[in-house]
């Protein structure tokens, strides 16, 4: 009878308890004595904690507490238990078990849910709800009731050496399940993996080997535990790398899938023709599908592997995969298309999959059929200059010589020549912000009788008139202008398309510091941990961009005028919370770069940048693959490049060796 009624109370006490912070006259007893002078209990989250150590001499445990690990351990009799700060986990006579609060410290002494103390001294817990006191009686004895009743398709120190794959008998509506690999020395550890199913594959890191406690935890979409299981695990890793569908066979190109059986950084290709040296491709996505198509001239059998790489350099080799390779030899033109109008000079440039030794370039006559030879080289591209005695319809092709002397020839490309007088302006482009003197000629498919520069103000009259071959412009006063160039040939005049653009001539403001470079990691990673507490995105990951993108925080966009700072960490352009700040990017004009103004996201400040970071990963479609390993640094940043945030194929080492540098994967590391 006292056991059910204890067991009772207890569910009496979690629904009755309300949420708040210290309850106002809430005591305790514990077998007859007060002990609420000592430490008074307290609710919180709907849960009633008391005070161990004052509750352990009262029931005359051993209670001890280890400050560098931040735990406790407890031992009376046949009682031997383990707390962690922080952590649901809990040890108890060499079991593991999940407590539904995690212990804390108030005022330096440490609390624990008072339904842990029943289960682990088997005492009575009872609540008066007139007194509002929790009375603990050691006369009362109570099995040990576990806090989540949650089975997993695994036993207590099961051997894992790969891959593998996890259920449970869960039943209830969640949100997401995760899995953890935990240090049993420190209750702290990693997400490994994250589903919306309740069966989850696990895939081990080599630094996952040893004696390792496997945390399997369904949670709300509040990111609160529904239920968890952790069971002590041996990790021995078997690392098995391999190439997936891949059968002894004839392939015109071949699509490389890795499947392995723990999580790599990065995976290399090693593919070597038959009788050739090997070609390496280094650094690839271990998660993503590589094509690779031969050249011509190594048509034939090939041998491949695959070779993966962990976070300490370690490399773990495939088999070799021996299959035959043979693409369809190609040669085009490139540089024009059929049936363009070439009014000015146009690179050609001949592709091909095979050496050779000789290249022509031609143009012919449809009509005559007369055939002029344009270049002669062994090899590269050739700039044609249409001219006067190519007018009208015109044919290029261009042949090649290969290493055994038989002749290829391309598709011929059908062109129009127009020769009608066309020129152009050169050395300043559309919307170009001019703070420099510039050299300005005209160019074009003529050589011009004379040429005249004028250049107008934002009300169309002209301020500068030049009859020169070519300009020197120096710009005197900010604003807003036009230019253009006139010019002659064969006696008539001509007029060169108009270019707008703006002079300024006060002060420039470029990219600065938010806070000084040995700060910022400090500074980055606290925004980025908050970020992982509301949403699971690994913190490690978050900082490491911060780093890349902002040069450890020295080269944040400014306006380059007004030298506002745009508090933007991610060079986000666009409109941001308070509008943009204008900055450079680089367009091209008649084959020459120069800057313009771009727009970047403007902040209040760097907490607000962050979010907006957060918020463009976490709600466009476009980044659905990020967000389903967004808890792992490695995962993570090979699948951001996939959804398109960097062109730099590059970037997801970029970050992971920042990560690995500087060691932020510390920054991941959870407590369950």
């Amino acid at each position: 009878m006292k056991k059910i009624k204890a067991t009772l109370v207890i569910i009496l006490i979690n629904l009755l308890l309300v949420q708040s912070v210290f309850a106002q006259g809430l005591t305790l007893i514990v077998d007859g004595k007060d002990l609420t002078n000592l430490a008074a209990p307290f609710i919180r989250d709907n849960r009633t904690l008391v005070p161990i150590k004052f509750i352990g001499d009262a029931l005359e445990a051993e209670v001890t507490w280890h400050e560098e690990e931040q735990m406790v351990t407890i031992e009376k009799d046949n009682l031997d238990l383990t707390l962690w700060i922080g952590s649901r986990i809990f040890l108890l006579n060499d079991v593991y078990h999940v407590s539904d609060v995690a212990p804390t410290i108030i005022n330096d002494r440490t609390y624990v849910p008072v339904k842990l103390v029943a289960n682990a001294f088997q005492v009575g817990v009872l609540w008066d709800g007139d007194k509002y006191q929790v009375t603990i009686d050691s006369d009362i004895k109570q099995d040990t009731e576990d806090f989540y009743s949650l089975n997993i398709n695994l036993v207590d120190h099961q051997r894992i050496t790969g891959n593998l794959t996890l259920s449970s008998d869960f039943t209830g509506s969640y949100d997401h399940v995760e899995i953890m690999i935990i240090d049993p020395a420190t209750s702290k550890g990693y997400v490994r993996s994250r589903g919306q199913n309740t069966t989850l594959e696990y895939m081990p890191r080599p630094e996952d080997e040893g004696e390792k406690l496997l945390g399997y935890v369904i949670r709300n979409s509040s990111n609160e535990i529904l239920s968890a299981k952790v069971v002590p695990v041996n990790i021995s890793l078997n690392p098995v790398i391999g190439l997936k569908n891949i059968t002894t066979g004839t392939y015109s190109s071949i699509d490389l899938v890795p499947e392995f059986n723990f999580e790599p950084r990065y995976v290399n290709y090693v593919i070597t023709p038959e009788n050739k040296d090997p070609i390496e491709i280094t650094e690839r996505d271990p998660y993503d599908t590589y094509q690779y198509t031969p050249d011509f001239k190594n048509n034939g059998k090939h041998a491949i592997q695959i070779v993966a790489y962990d976070s300490e350099g370690q490399s773990y080799y495939s088999p070799v995969y021996q299959v035959n390779l043979y693409a369809d030899r190609y040669f085009y033109l490139s540089g024009v298309s059929n049936n363009q109008v070439v009014n000015k000079p146009v690179s050609l440039i001949g592709y091909r999959n095979f050496d050779v030794t000789n290249t022509k370039f031609f143009i012919k006559n449809p009509t005559t059929g007369e055939v002029t030879l344009l270049s002669d080289q062994s090899w590269g591209s050739y700039t044609f200059v249409p001219s006067k005695a190519y007018e009208g319809n015109q044919i290029l092709y261009m042949t090649v010589v290969d290493t055994s002397g038989k002749v290829y020839t391309t598709p011929e490309k059908n062109i129009v020549i127009d020769m009608s007088p066309k020129m152009y302006l050169s050395g300043i482009g559309p919307n170009q912000i001019v703070t420099d003197s510039l050299s300005i000629s005209i160019t074009g498919n003529i050589v011009p009788e004379s040429v005249t520069y004028y250049v107008l103000d934002a009300k169309d009259k002209v301020v500068l008139t030049s009859i020169e071959e070519s300009l020197s412009y120096s710009p005197t006063v900010s604003g807003t202008y036009k230019m253009y160039a006139t010019y002659t040939y064969e006696g008539r005049s001509y007029q060169t398309d108009t270019v707008t653009f703006k002079t300024y001539m006060g002060t420039l403001f470029g990219a600065k510091p938010i806070i000084e470079k040995d700060s910022f990691k400090s500074l980055a990673s606290t925004l980025a941990l908050n970020s992982m507490k509301e949403t699971g995105m690994s913190a490690s990951l978050q900082t490491a961009q911060a780093i890349l993108e902002t040069g450890w925080g020295q080269k944040l966009p400014v306006d380059k005028y007004s030298g506002q700072m745009s508090y933007n960490l991610f060079g986000i352009k666009g409109t941001g919370t308070i509008g943009s700040v204008i900055s450079n990017t680089w367009e091209v004009y008649n084959g020459v770069s120069y800057r313009v103004d771009d727009y970047f996201r403007a902040y209040n400040n760097i907490n607000e940048s962050w979010a907006d970071h957060k918020k463009i990963l976490l709600n466009l479609s476009r980044y659905e693959p990020y967000r389903t390993v967004m808890y792992d640094s490695t995962k993570g940043a090979w699948a951001i490049r996939r959804c398109g945030y960097a062109t730099d194929p590059k970037y997801p080492m970029k970050l992971i060796r920042i990560i690995d540098n500087y060691d932020l994967e510390i920054l991941d590391q959870i407590q369950l």
